[in-house]
């Protein structure tokens, strides 16, 4: 949400919205976790309850089937789910125009240059293909109530 900024500014999130209707309409039924929706003032948090809600997220990453990051540029604390989705067998699909970026490139699924990319894919019923084939090599049946972060 900071991304590389440094002073306690958030970016845009307005992305959040589309990425949240266009999942729902993918995968009916499933639930779409967004950390900015339940923490809208997070960056006014103490570094105590900052720590609890970080981890909180970082926990759900290792729970879930698959996690989208949308990363305009680079992000601390997504380079951290990223690394944590992907050591816990959890896909990673990320939209980002640094698909040359170490992070993106070795630990995502799938990476899109944009969100319209992105939500061609997601309509085309590929991504539930993708996820649940990874989900069958992991032995792990999806319930779509939890698969997107």
């Amino acid at each position: 949400m900071q991304g590389s900024l440094q002073n306690a500014d958030i970016h845009d999130q307005s992305y959040r919205d589309a990425l949240k209707l266009l999942l729902e309409s993918a995968f009916p039924g499933c639930t779409v976790i967004c950390p900015f929706e339940n923490h809208p003032q997070s960056v006014s948090y103490s570094d105590d309850r900052a720590r609890e809600v970080f981890c909180h997220h970082v926990n759900l990453v290792r729970s879930c089937h698959a996690v989208i990051v949308y990363l305009p540029e680079a992000s601390l604390g997504c380079g951290i789910e990223i690394w944590e989705a992907a050591r816990h067998q959890t896909m990673v699909f990320s939209i980002s125009p640094m698909e040359r970026n170490w992070v993106i490139r070795i630990f995502s699924d799938r990476i899109f240059g944009d969100m319209d990319t992105f939500a061609d894919f997601a309509r085309s019923g590929r991504m539930k293909h993708l996820i649940l084939e990874y989900a069958d090599k992991y032995n792990d049946q999806p319930k779509w109530s939890d698969v997107i972060l």
